[in-house]
């Protein structure tokens, strides 16, 4: 966990867990930079053993700028920082740290290796990020975005057929079509789901507006982007459907609303 940052919200992408949210902190932006590249390093990878042998056979001595040089408690560890930025009014700091406190460049290795092999990233480390710029009036604005535990690339970007996931009940995925996006606000019915078809944007819509009525489904109408959207309704809840013709294939998005996110989508201000 990400002490000094909040929990945020859990989202579920394509079978993978990741932790999300934003807030201000009232501290100054150089602070929190520095506050979150420790917490990178507070679990990295302990190189010191390395870097003494690296130093012993290059003839290094303690005085020498080739033998590694006493550090402070926080820096005898290493993350694997995948990106960095700092200016006078933001900053940007993307890492991978592992679980638990490891040594050496071997173990980094093969725990790399595994994941070339696997699409594990959750092998080598858990993801941090964070996004900062100092507050309109004083502290700093922050988001947030990490991992506990698995986290697979192959799930996200590279699955043969369905992604991880779920259909919404009673909505037919369309003819011929496979998932490939799945992503759930955890503990809430918020949920965007994906799918491509070789069918028509044209034809796959008109599977909707057949057959969702026939499912106590409500059209309300297309919205102001045109006919490749549809929005309908039941039981004061709603779907967002949307097709995209693309590359000779057809992408359909469906986003799942609760009631009061639905009641705010279509200008009623309220709901439950």
């Amino acid at each position: 966990m990400m002490r000094g940052f909040g929990i945020g919200s859990q989202l579920r992408i394509n079978g993978n867990t990741v932790f999300a949210g934003g807030r201000h902190v009232n501290a100054q932006l150089g602070v929190v930079l520095d506050h979150f590249e420790k917490h990178c390093n507070e679990f990295g990878w302990d190189m010191r053993a390395d870097l003494d042998t690296i130093g012993h056979h290059r003839g290094g001595s303690a005085s020498s700028p080739i033998a590694p040089t006493p550090r402070a408690h926080n820096e005898d560890a290493w993350s694997f920082t995948l990106g960095k930025k700092r200016t006078d009014s933001e900053g940007l700091i993307i890492c991978l740290a592992p679980k638990e406190r490891q040594s050496g460049f071997r173990h980094f290795l093969e725990q790399a290796r595994a994941a070339t092999e696997t699409g594990e990233i959750g092998d080598v480390g858990q993801i941090r990020y964070l996004y900062a710029r100092k507050g309109a009036s004083s502290g700093t604005d922050i988001v947030t975005v990490y991992t506990l535990g698995d986290f697979n690339m192959n799930r996200l970007l590279f699955t043969k057929g369905d992604v991880p996931g779920n259909d919404l009940p009673d909505v037919p995925r369309p003819s011929h079509a496979t998932r490939v996006l799945f992503v759930e606000l955890v503990d809430s019915p918020y949920v965007v789901r994906s799918y491509t078809t070789p069918d028509s944007a044209e034809s796959t819509l008109r599977e909707y507006q057949k057959g969702l009525p026939a499912r106590r489904w409500k059209l309300v109408e297309a919205d102001n982007s045109g006919t490749d959207t549809l929005v309908f309704e039941k039981d004061g809840a709603g779907i967002i459907v949307t097709a995209t013709e693309q590359g000779g294939m057809t992408r359909l998005d469906i986003l799942q609303l609760g009631s009061r996110g639905f009641a705010v989508s279509n200008g009623q201000g309220g709901g439950t």
